[in-house]
């Protein structure tokens, strides 16, 4: 490397160097990097903020998913503008069951809604990247009963209201709220990793 002993002293430190596994051989006046350092301590000085990172994450999307406001009798909730974080219709409602997950290197974590099925075109993934899927709808058809009578001829009685299910294509606007709480939390990324290495020696 081309870092001088002088440079290192005055940019990271000696406590830093050792933890990083940096070497000065005084005859030379170089610097030797020790990459097998970081290898062996790669897992310890990853968890810790690879973890909060992915819990920030998951607690800013799940603030983001608001509850819906209680529709009249009769009404469907009105849905969240596109392009804003979905509405759930219950506090317990699965679009807010958002987990974070690691992997067992600690190279990753998965941070995502469980609980829902359908595959590729689960709720979750259709709300945060907008498509097109068959769904099951409950129609409601309004029928009207004859009375028949010579006294009643031409009138109807009380309407009898009737619920069919049919299948039908259903457009999902773009609701994203995974990426935008991930672009939120990524500046203060930095700052869970500082000292990381030195904390895992």
């Amino acid at each position: 490397m081309g870092l001088t002993t002088g440079n290192l002293a005055g940019s990271v430190g000696k406590s830093f160097a050792r933890a990083l596994g940096v070497q000065v051989k005084s005859n030379s006046g170089m610097v030797m990097f020790d990459r097998g350092i970081i290898k062996r301590r790669w897992k310890r000085m990853n968890a810790g903020p690879l973890k909060r990172a992915g819990l920030m994450t998951r607690k800013l999307a799940v603030q983001s998913i608001r509850k819906r406001q209680k529709p009249k009798k009769g009404k469907s909730g009105k849905p969240s503008p596109p392009g804003t974080a979905p509405r759930s219709r219950a506090s317990g409602h699965p679009m807010r069951r958002i987990f974070s997950v690691s992997d067992l290197f600690n190279t990753r974590e998965t941070v995502g809604v469980l609980g829902f099925g359908g595959g590729g075109n689960a709720v979750p993934g259709l709300h945060e990247h907008g498509g097109f899927a068959t769904r099951r709808l409950f129609i409601k058809k309004e029928t009207f009963k004859h009375k028949g009578t010579k006294k009643t001829t031409g009138k109807y009685a009380a309407k009898t209201t009737r619920t069919k299910a049919v299948r039908r294509v259903v457009r999902y606007d773009k609701r994203p709220f995974m990426m935008p709480a991930l672009l939120k939390a990524r500046s203060k990324f930095p700052e869970l990793w500082r000292g990381s290495l030195t904390r895992a020696a």
